[in-house]
């Protein structure tokens, strides 16, 4: 593996009519897709790079895995995994 930098991706979804902060950490944009589950299209069209805040730190420390907002605020953001809540 090399050791390229994690960059951190946040974009938006619709959960249950709300809209809530999507977040990884990932080497690339292809594995940010892959995880995502969105084209490479997509990602750089709505989605956008993450300079900090709780979501840099959350997503760092757990690279590779998708969190989301589940605070519903834009002050005190609290994050979970994604697979958790499917």
């Amino acid at each position: 593996m090399t050791n390229k930098k994690l960059i951190v991706w946040s974009g938006r979804i619709m959960v249950k009519r709300e809209s809530c902060e999507i977040i990884v950490a990932t080497q690339t944009k292809k594995r940010a897709c892959e995880l995502f589950k969105i084209s490479l299209y997509y990602l750089n069209t709505y989605y956008s790079i993450t300079c900090g805040g709780d979501a840099l730190e959350v997503a760092l420390e757990f690279p590779n895995v998708v969190f989301i907002d589940i605070s519903g605020s834009m002050m005190g953001k609290r994050y979970a995994q994604l697979e958790d809540l499917r």
